[in-house]
C-alpha cells in the first residue's frame, strides 16, 4: 500500500509528507480487518484465478468507498488529493492481483485445483478411487486400528502422515467406528468417518434428541417467510383471476346448463400437501350420469362420457379454472405439482408403484400449473415415462423454489393452455 501511495503521489507531483499519504496506512489496516472479517484468502481463492481476483477487487472497492464516505462526513476532502487517493487504491488493487495470480499459479502447480490435502485411511473397507471426483489432492493408505492403538511406532508413523494434511477420511467397518474416533481425536486434524448407511440415506445433516445423535433425512421445503410470500402471491393472483375471468365463468356455467343441466362443478378427491386428500373443483366436462369420481378409468381420446362443451373446456383448460377456489381456501397454490387422483395409473401401475419418490412431490401444496406442465408433461399418462417425466420436474421445482420461478412458470403457462393431449 505504501508503494502504491508513493507512486500515486509522485505522479501528481506530491511527496509522502502530504496528508494523502496518511490514508495509505489507514487503508492497509482497513484491508487487514476486512480480510479477517470476510475470510479473504479462503482455500479455494488460493487455487482459483477468478475467485482470487474477485475477492481482491471487492476488498479494495469496499475500503475505498468507506474511506471516501468518511472523508466526506468529516469534510476532510479538501486537504486530501482525491486523484492521488484513487490512483493509490487502483494501483494497490493491481499490484495485489498480480501477486495473487503468481501465488495461485504456484499453488496450482503444487496442489492442482484442490488446495485441501486429504488422507484416506482404509481399514478392511476399500473405496472406489474412481468414484471420488473433483478430489485431486487425495492420498490413500491402509491401517488397522487395533494394531495402531497398541504400537507406538505405528502411532508415530500415522502422526507424521497426518501433519501435512487438512482432512482425514476413514473407511472402515461399522464396528470399528468408535475405535477410529477415539484414536484420531488425539490428532489436531479434521476427521470424517464414512458411514455406508448414511450414504444410502438422503441425510441432510445431524442433530440431537435428548442425549441421542440423530441423522436428519428431511426438513421443511420452504422457510417461514417464503411460505408467507407464496401465500400472498396465491391470494393476489387467484383474487384477480376471479374478477378478470368472471365472464368466462358465467358463459361456461350457461353452456353446461344448456347442454347437460346441473351440477355445474365436478368435485374429486385429490392428493395434496403432506399426502392429505382434499376436494378439488373443476367445471363438469362429462355427462352427469357418467362421471367417474374415483378416476378409476382415465379419459381417452373421443371418450363418449365427455360432452361437447366438455371437449372444448378441456382442450382450452377452462375446466381447471374453479381451482382458484381451492387456492383461496388454502388447499392449493397457483404454482406447484399438479394434484393427482387417488386411483390414477401410468400404464398398468398406480402412480406410487412406478417410482418410490412419488410421495415426495407432496411436500408442497399442489398447484393449478407447474414446471411439468410448462415443459409439456401433461394430459393422460398412457405410459410409465409420462409419470416419471412429471415427477422429475416436480421434484426439481420443489428443490429449487423461488417466487421469481413461480412468476416465470405462471407466464409460461399461457403458451400451453391449449394442448393436443387434452381430451
Amino acid at each position: 500500500m505504501m508503494l502504491s501511495a508513493f507512486v500515486a503521489l509522485w505522479a501528481n507531483g506530491l511527496d509522502l509528507s502530504h496528508p494523502t499519504a496518511r490514508l495509505a496506512g489507514l487503508s492497509a489496516c482497513s484491508l487487514l480487518v476486512l480480510a479477517y472479517a470476510t475470510n479473504y484468502g479462503s482455500r479455494q481463492s488460493l487455487v482459483r484465478y477468478g475467485l482470487s481476483i474477485f475477492e481482491t477487487v471487492r476488498a479494495h472497492a469496499i475500503v475505498g468507498a468507506t474511506l471516501a464516505l468518511v472523508m466526506f462526513l468529516l469534510q476532510s476532502g479538501l486537504s486530501v488529493s482525491r486523484l492521488s487517493f484513487v490512483y493509490m487504491m487502483v494501483l494497490s488493487a493491481a499490484l495485489t492481483i498480480a501477486l495473487r495470480v503468481i501465488l495461485v499459479a504456484s499453488n496450482r502447480r503444487r496442489y492442482g485445483t484442490e488446495f485441501e490435502q486429504t488422507l484416506v485411511i482404509e481399514d478392511s473397507a476399500y473405496l472406489d478411487g474412481g468414484a471420488i471426483t473433483g478430489q485431486q489432492s487425495v492420498r490413500f493408505c491402509g491401517f488397522d486400528v487395533h494394531s495402531a492403538r497398541s504400537n507406538p511406532a505405528t502411532l508415530d508413523a500415522l502422526g507424521r502422515m497426518l501433519r501435512p494434511v487438512d482432512r482425514v477420511v476413514v473407511s472402515c467397518d461399522t464396528d470399528k467406528h468408535h475405535d477410529w474416533a477415539q484414536l484420531l481425536t488425539a490428532y489436531d486434524v479434521r476427521v470424517d468417518i464414512i458411514d455406508r448407511q448414511a450414504t444410502e440415506l438422503p441425510v441432510l445433516g445431524t442433530g440431537h434428541f435428548g442425549d441421542w445423535r440423530t441423522l436428519m433425512v428431511a426438513g421443511y421445503s420452504m422457510r417461514p417467510r417464503d411460505v408467507v410470500l407464496k401465500r400472498i402471491f396465491d391470494i393476489a393472483v387467484s383474487s384477480l383471476a376471479l374478477v378478470v375471468l368472471s365472464p368466462v365463468f358465467l358463459v361456461t356455467l350457461a353452456a353446461i346448463l344448456i347442454e347437460d343441466g346441473r351440477p355445474f362443478f365436478f368435485k374429486q378427491d385429490r392428493v395434496g400437501r403432506d399426502n392429505c386428500l382434499f376436494p378439488m373443483y373443476k367445471f363438469r366436462s362429462m355427462s352427469a350420469a357418467k362421471c367417474d369420481a374415483d378416476a378409476s378409468q382415465l379419459t381417452q381420446r373421443n371418450d363418449s362420457r365427455v360432452t361437447r362443451v366438455g371437449r372444448f373446456i378441456r382442450a382450452t383448460s377452462i375446466d381447471e379454472l374453479p381451482q382458484v377456489l381451492n387456492v383461496l381456501l388454502g388447499q392449493m397454490s397457483i404454482v406447484g405439482p399438479r394434484p393427482h387422483a387417488i386411483m390414477a395409473r401410468a400404464g398398468e401401475k398406480l402412480y406410487w408403484e412406478v417410482d418410490d419418490r412419488y410421495w415426495h412431490r407432496h411436500r408442497l401444496k399442489p398447484g393449478m400449473t407447474g414446471l411439468a406442465q410448462v415443459r409439456g408433461h401433461r394430459g393422460n399418462t398412457e405410459e410409465e415415462d409420462h409419470l416419471t417425466d412429471r415427477l422429475e420436474a416436480d421434484l426439481e421445482y420443489i428443490d429449487g423454489w423461488s417466487i421469481w420461478r413461480d412468476m416465470r412458470i405462471l407466464l409460461a403457462t399461457v403458451r400451453v393452455l391449449v394442448h393436443s393431449r387434452a381430451f
